[in-house]
């Protein structure tokens, strides 16, 4: 009978556990009757999709925790328009954290009596909120167009003058009317957005008390 000395033993262990969690790529998969997927927490979770959550549960419980990796997740993460980025922990025996990134709403896009958010990636997404909900965002109203859109509002925030605006109309040949929180009613034309936004706060400042200033043609400005 062959007799393992306890030394031999304790490397044969620990050789063994390395083998099983090292973040070596082995190109052979191990299959393993235990740590096996039981729970997945989402943390950070306020807009990721419910249909892309579920893909992902569905796809991944009871599934081997040790030959998980984000390349197996890619894939679902990209259906969604709310995931930035994610961190994914393994935590044995049975439960994988994924930590989220999320990009933030910036706007409510109405159209066919229904409210849609958009995210800080200028995206329209899915997300369908009440329009009763106390939300501070502008309100975009019109044809979405994400260049259209992108442009106007990163002029605003560098501008200083996104708190200004309540509404932003997207209209057809790259033109656009706003609405202040002031009720003061402003017709954008299709020349630099930046441009048009200081001539705007040039206006205000000398006359507070319009009612509507329209800037479509370029270097003429028509206040009423």
């Amino acid at each position: 009978m062959i007799q393992v000395s306890k030394g031999k033993a304790k490397i044969c262990l620990l050789l063994l556990i390395f083998l099983l969690f090292t973040t070596y790529n082995l190109n052979i998969k191990i299959n393993l009757p235990f740590f096996k997927i039981k729970n997945i927490d989402f943390r950070n979770q306020l807009y990721l999709e419910e249909n892309v959550k579920s893909d992902i549960i569905n796809n991944f419980t009871n599934k081997s925790l040790i030959n998980l990796s984000k390349k197996n997740l890619n894939k679902h993460f990209e259906k969604s328009k709310w995931v930035n980025s994610y961190k994914l922990k393994k935590k044995y025996p049975n439960t994988i954290l994924i930590i989220l990134n999320e990009y933030k709403p910036i706007a409510i896009y109405s159209k066919d009596n229904l409210s849609y958010l958009v995210n800080n990636n200028y995206t329209l997404t899915k997300k369908i909120i009440n329009t009763q909900t106390d939300i501070d965002l502008i309100n975009l109203k019109g044809e979405f167009d994400a260049k259209q859109f992108k442009d106007i509002y990163s002029n605003l925030i560098i501008t200083n003058f996104l708190k200004k605006v309540k509404e932003i109309k997207i209209k057809s040949l790259n033109r656009m009317d706003l609405l202040l929180f002031n009720n003061i009613k402003v017709s954008f034309g299709e020349y630099s957005s930046k441009k048009q936004i200081e001539a705007l706060k040039q206006i205000l400042k000398k006359y507070p008390n319009i009612e509507r200033v329209d800037l479509r043609n370029e270097g003429r400005a028509v206040i009423k």
